[in-house]
C-alpha cells in the first residue's frame, strides 16, 4: 500500500530532505566492515577461509542456515558454535577401496 501526499501537504510538513550519495555511503560502510574484520571484532564468528570445515562445506553451512550466519560481500561468517556442531557431525571421507590388479599389470602413481 502506497500513501500519496499532495504537494501542499508535503510542503507544509517542513520535513528536511537529505541528499545522500549511495555509492559514497556504501563505500564508507564497506571500508568500515573490512576494518572490523581485520581487527578481529567478530571474534565469535568464523570466516570461510579460517574454517576447520573447509571453504566449500563452510559456505554450504552458511547458505543452509542464513538466520545464524552473515554474508559480507563474498565472505561467509558463521558462529563458532554452529561450526563446532557441524564439525562434530562431519563424517570423515573414506579412503578409496583397494583395487585388485590383474597379473601382468603394474600400478603407477
Amino acid at each position: 500500500m502506497h500513501a500519496h501526499v499532495n504537494d501542499a501537504l508535503a510542503s507544509s510538513l517542513e520535513v528536511p530532505v537529505f541528499s545522500v550519495d549511495v555509492k559514497l555511503f556504501a563505500k564508507a560502510v564497506a571500508t568500515e566492515v573490512v576494518n572490523l574484520l581485520r581487527a578481529g571484532t567478530f571474534a565469535d564468528l568464523v570466516d570461510q577461509s579460517q574454517s576447520p570445515l573447509g571453504r566449500r562445506t563452510h559456505i554450504a553451512l552458511c547458505r543452509a542456515r542464513p538466520d545464524a550466519c552473515v554474508q559480507v560481500g563474498r565472505r561467509y561468517l558463521a558462529p563458532k558454535e554452529l561450526v563446532a556442531e557441524a564439525l562434530a557431525k562431519k563424517i570423515p571421507r573414506k579412503k578409496a577401496a583397494a583395487v585388485d590388479v590383474p597379473e601382468g599389470f603394474e600400478v603407477t602413481s
